[in-house]
């Protein structure tokens, strides 16, 4: 699982590799390709689950699996949060699976949907069998 702490604008992309962290800033995105972790072993990537917390403001988000490099159709959006500390929404995509192999680089990419507020918390995670 990941946790990402945001205050990226709405619209903006970031991206996060499977199992790592990072902050995101009005001031600028993260380049995706920077942020892919290398698969250790071939596997199927499937049940991408996505949840918000929010800390104070309406917030939502879309989040999409990439695969070296390149969006695949593993993505969900979430629904906006109330603007209220603690309030959460949730999205997934228990439908699309991945296969990937060995050296494949596999990270997440987010977009907000709403105009972000400072640590907003994102919780995601995928399966990998």
């Amino acid at each position: 699982m990941n946790t990402v702490n945001t205050s990226g604008t709405a619209g903006a992309t970031y991206s996060l590799p499977l199992g790592g962290s990072n902050t995101f800033t009005n001031t600028g995105g993260i380049i995706q390709a920077n942020n892919e972790g290398i698969m250790p072993a071939a596997c199927t990537l499937k049940n991408l689950n996505v949840k918000l917390v929010s800390v104070g403001a309406a917030y939502g988000v879309t989040a999409t699996v990439s695969k070296n490099g390149t969006l695949t159709a593993i993505t969900c959006t979430t629904g906006t949060t109330a603007p209220i500390v603690g309030s959460t929404t949730t999205c997934s995509d228990t439908t699309h699976t991945l296969a990937l192999a060995n050296g494949d680089t596999v990270g997440y990419q987010f977009t907000p949907t709403t105009t972000a507020n400072s640590n907003a918390r994102i919780l995601i995670s995928t399966y990998c069998q």
